[in-house]
This record gives structure tokens, sequence and C-alpha cells, in this order.
């Protein structure tokens, strides 16, 4: 068994959810990140039996917020989000991930994190009152346009702090570099994991934990001595696979977890 969660946005289109659900348990996970596109597939009520079945749990639901976008303002057609947060509930997910939304083109980063506050705090009030648990991620600052108008850990930090259900979410492909990480350890309510690839554009995601600029090891252990006690998720996306099969990905993701210093 492993406490790696294995995260559903690796797999291509037309893969289907749920052979993702039978790869994940064959490699041993207790835990799966699920999306949008798997309750497009499976309603919840079907993906509960599903997992049940499998014995497995979900570590994630992604994603709410988007807060500015109209096409995926907190859930489609759903400004509140009240359908993606119903589901987290119903699917027992750890956390409903959170992303903030851009600063939009004409770039407006006053207005942008204005709309975030307000729409955060009456999403988390949705969330309090329903028993789910939040997670507001902050976006490496290459996506700040059209997906992140919050990048540092501080600046999360500060706006979770007042917030009854919503805590700090952290993905090491757009926080490893933040000098706040650490600080932040003993916070992290959910730590997706990832290597990371240079590039002409900016960063990427390595296909692989293993090859990238990151220590992975190094940087999981400085967490746990700073205080944070959770158990990470494998993140990659389709566009991230150069061509590999999702499953060959997450078996080796699976091994180079396992190989990790104690």
């Amino acid at each position: 068994m492993t406490d790696l969660a294995l995260n559903a946005y690796i797999l291509p289109p037309g893969h289907g959810v749920l052979a993702f659900l039978d790869a994940a348990a064959a490699l041993g996970a207790r835990r799966v990140a699920l999306t949008r596109e798997s309750l497009a597939e499976l309603p919840p009520p079907r993906l509960r039996r599903a997992l049940a079945d499998r014995d497995l749990t979900v570590s994630s639901l992604n994603s709410v917020g988007w807060f500015g976008d109209p096409a995926r303002e907190a859930g489609a057609g759903d400004p509140a989000g009240r359908g993606l947060i119903e589901a987290a509930g119903e699917l027992g997910a750890e956390v409903l991930c959170v992303i903030p939304g851009g600063m939009g083109e004409p770039a407006d980063p006053a207005g942008a994190r204005a709309r975030l506050a307000d729409g955060l705090a009456a999403l988390d009030a949705a969330a309090a009152e329903s028993g789910v648990a939040l997670g507001l991620e902050p976006i490496h600052p290459a996506s700040a346009h059209d997906k992140g108008c919050v990048a540092t850990l501080a600046e999360a930090r500060a706006l979770v702090a007042p917030l009854a259900a919503t805590g700090l979410l952290v993905d090491l492909f757009h926080s490893w570099w933040d000098p706040d990480l650490l600080a932040a350890a003993p916070e992290i309510r959910l730590l997706q994991i990832c290597n990371v690839l240079p590039g002409e554009d900016g960063p990427r995601r390595s296909p692989t934990l293993d090859r990238g600029l990151l220590d992975l090891s190094a940087t999981l252990g400085g967490l746990r001595a700073a205080g944070w006690r959770g158990a990470p998720e494998f993140e990659i996306f389709d566009r991230h696979r150069e061509g590999r099969d999702p499953g060959d990905l997450m078996a080796e993701a699976v091994r180079a977890y396992a190989a990790r210093p104690a």
C-alpha cells in the first residue's frame, strides 16, 4: 500500500474514470483525486459506490473558484459552487480545491483580489454549512493573468485565516520557490507534488518525480520537520505525459515515492 494519492488529471480524453480507479487500486493507492470531468462521467452516487468497491477514498476534488472567469466561476452554471460542494460532501473528499482566478486582460490586480475575497467568503460560508473543507491554492506567477491572482503563500494564508471552512492547499509546482513554504507547513491541508522542468515559456510539470529541478525527498523531509503531517498527492496533467501511458507514470510515481529516504 502507498499513502501517495493519485490524481485523475493525468488521464487522456476517453480514458475513463473507472479504469483510473482500477489502476490506482492495483498500485496499492488508498486515495485518489477526482475532477469535474470525473463527475461528468459518473455522478457522485455511482462514483461513491465505485470508490467503496475498491477501498479508495478521495484526497481532493478539483476545482471550484476561478472568480472573475464567467466561463468557469465557482462551478459551471453554479455561481455559488454548491453543486461541487455537495459532490465533495457526498464523496467524502478531504479537500475541495479552490483556484483563485486570474487578473484578467487587461490586468486588474486590485479588482481580481477584491473579487476573490468576496467570492471566497461566500464559498466558505456555503462549505461550512455543508461540512466540506476547502483548500485555497496559490498559483505560480506565470499564470497570474488567467488562473491565479494570488501567488504567494503569505497572501493565501492571510486570506484563509479568518475563514471557517477554508485552509491552505499547496501544489509544489506553484509554490516550491516560495520563501514561506516551510513556515506554512503546519497549515497545509493538502500537498500536491510533482517535479518541475524548466522551459522557454516558464516551468512545466515533469512526468516523473525523480526528473526535474527539485529534490523531492529533501523537500518532503523539510516540510515534515517543519510540521506538515499529511500525505501527498501526485498531480500532473494529460499534457505533461510526453506520450507515455498514464498507468505507467502512476506506477513510476508510486515506486519513486516508496524509494525516497525515510
